[in-house]
């Protein structure tokens, strides 16, 4: 028997729907609000002053007219000089290789690292989880800090005290981030739930305020077409950063095993131990849930000539990692009640540990069509148990 539980999808669409609205809100805003910003309308007219024909149409759009656009004679023409990309590239190779640095580290571990590889904390009643919600997603609270931190960091350099703009400190300073990867190997490994979103936020509060500090500091001495390109290069490293971490991102994954572990668990040659009423042995497997998901065996048992019972189970990751187990007596009943009796505990477990998707795995077929076909059954608590929260729905798979 494979029953999936799974959230209801209204939350992902609301995401994607106020993700997408705010994607064309930003989209609108640059091409129509921020061209017609003072400072914004000064700075393309300096640049088209020094010689920029980048932001001619830019200005054209906001009605501002160039000096390009007014007829001078040729002798009063002067050709601003300018450097060539190669020259611009070679002077500020230290600030196209911090960018780099920068989010190579940063996307070697945010988000995929910090979603798979956090341990198995969960929130469970801890304070986070009664600050957000009673389902509260540890990895999403991580992504959440960390989102936060880098935005705030971002308006530390405006306070010129604390703005770093020696080339030697900016390097020193985004080499020693790498002090991050052991320091999230042994959280992961040994720290509980506080100090991994304590170095989260660290994490994210270093990339914003450096990513500034550098992308400000850099085009300082240049004229408008020089920064033009020196912006150019420096995006362009600052996103082979990105392809770089996300690729590292993939073999930090593999080098723990990560990856492709514990496909299926399965007994290649099952031996019954006594008398089976089966004339061959059946295979028993057991395969790994979807990313993200978690799965729990469960099973109930009773001795008919006694009539006491007990039931237990046990929870894995998609990696094939054990989570939490139970394992009790519960007195006198049959192997349907045990049955039903363990699915009760697990899921209780489920709803105490905040889990949203989790897969369901029994073998008593009994039991299945009894979800299945929602048949009248005695032990009621068990019955109101199963659909105790209204937002969880039950898909049962044959």
């Amino acid at each position: 028997m494979h029953i999936y539980i799974y959230s209801s999808g209204l939350n992902r669409v609301l995401f994607l729907t106020i993700s997408t609205f705010t994607e064309f809100l930003c989209i609108l805003l640059y091409a129509f609000y921020f061209p017609r910003l003072p400072i914004v309308k000064y700075y393309r007219s300096k640049a088209a002053s020094e010689g920029s024909k980048t932001v001619t149409a830019d200005l054209a759009a906001a009605g501002v007219q160039t000096q390009a656009d007014i007829e001078v004679s040729n002798d009063a023409k002067v050709v601003p000089t300018r450097l060539s990309t190669m020259q611009i590239f070679k002077q500020n190779i230290d600030f196209c290789l911090d960018l780099f640095l920068i989010y190579v580290l940063t996307l070697s571990i945010f988000p995929g690292f910090i979603y798979e590889n956090t341990g198995n904390h969960q929130l469970g009643t801890w304070y986070f989880k009664r600050l957000f919600s009673k389902h509260a997603s540890y990895p999403l609270v991580l992504v959440a800090m960390y989102n936060v931190l880098d935005l705030i960091s971002r308006y530390i350099p405006l306070i010129k005290c604390l703005k770093i703009e020696s080339r030697k400190g900016l390097l020193i300073a985004i080499l020693l981030r790498f002090l991050f990867v052991p320091a999230y190997y042994f959280t992961a490994k040994y720290a509980d739930q506080g100090w991994m979103i304590l170095l989260t936020s660290i994490l994210g509060l270093t990339n914003g305020y450096l990513t500034v500090c550098v992308m400000t500091v850099a085009p300082k001495g240049y004229n408008g077409p020089e920064q033009n390109a020196l912006g150019n290069i420096l995006v362009l490293f600052l996103l082979g950063g990105i392809f770089a971490g996300v690729c590292l991102d993939w073999l930090w994954l593999i080098a723990f095993n990560k990856i492709l572990r514990f496909e299926k668990l399965i007994q290649q040659r099952p031996v019954c131990l006594f008398g089976s009423l089966h004339k061959e042995s059946i295979p028993v497997s057991w395969e790994k849930p979807k990313i993200g998901w978690t799965k729990l065996n469960f099973d109930g048992s009773s001795k008919p000539e006694v009539g006491k019972a007990s039931i237990g189970g046990l929870f894995r990751n998609h990696k094939a990692e054990f989570l939490l187990g139970y394992a009790e007596s519960i007195g006198k009943a049959n192997s349907i009640i045990a049955e039903l009796a363990a699915l009760r505990r697990g899921l209780e477990l489920v709803l105490e540990n905040g889990w949203s998707d989790v897969w369901l795995e029994g073998d008593a077929k009994t039991l299945l069509q009894i979800i299945a076909q929602r048949r009248q059954i005695r032990c009621a608590e068990a019955q109101r148990q199963i659909r105790s929260d209204g937002n969880i729905y039950l898909l049962v798979l044959i």
